[in-house]
């Protein structure tokens, strides 16, 4: 179940995913490096561990929001 009512918010990955997109945004690049994006967005949730993250792009990627191309992160937005 994606939904999980025992656990905080902020550790779903829908909430996850919008802090994904949000630094992508804010950086107004279209090409990422994995570390690059992991650290914007640990600036900003200092408790998101690298699987957490993972999981946010897991699910970006399940969207068609991102997509992987020569070791990169490609927004698609």
């Amino acid at each position: 179940m994606i939904v999980d009512y025992d656990t905080n918010p902020k550790y779903h990955i829908y909430y996850i995913g919008a802090n994904i997109i949000k630094a992508m945004r804010q950086d107004g690049e279209k090409e990422f490096d994995f570390l690059d994006l992991y650290g914007s967005v640990k600036e900003h949730c200092d408790y998101l561990s690298v699987g957490l993250f993972m999981l946010g792009l897991d699910w970006l990627f399940m969207l068609g929001t991102i997509k992987a191309e020569k070791g990169k992160i490609l927004r698609c937005f």
